[in-house]
């Protein structure tokens, strides 16, 4: 993630502002994918190698690898509604 990358150039001495723009200028050259597409490759190649581990162990691992909290709750919630776990969740409430 984004934050993971910007907190190794503050660690290496670069200036955190001057960081965070480095970043979003390169990804922006580059044309690289938004956060939660790289949170969803990061996830499915997890799962690739671990195909049983929890949500919870997931969502740490992807916050490990700086994605913020709000894209893990995102891409970890599409997954459970893509498998159906959310079926029942949702229907309750749409009924509110």
């Amino acid at each position: 993630g984004d934050r993971r990358v910007v907190a190794e150039l503050v660690r290496k001495g670069i200036d955190p502002e001057a960081a965070r723009a480095a970043v979003r200028a390169s990804r922006d050259a580059a044309g690289e994918r938004d956060e939660r597409e790289r949170a969803v490759a990061a996830l499915a190649q997890m799962l690739r190698v671990d195909p049983a581990r929890s949500d919870a162990t997931l969502a740490r691992a992807l916050e490990r690898r700086g994605f913020p909290t709000f894209v893990i709750y995102d891409v970890l919630r599409a997954r459970a509604r893509r498998s159906g776990l959310l079926a029942f969740e949702d229907d309750l409430s749409s009924e509110m």
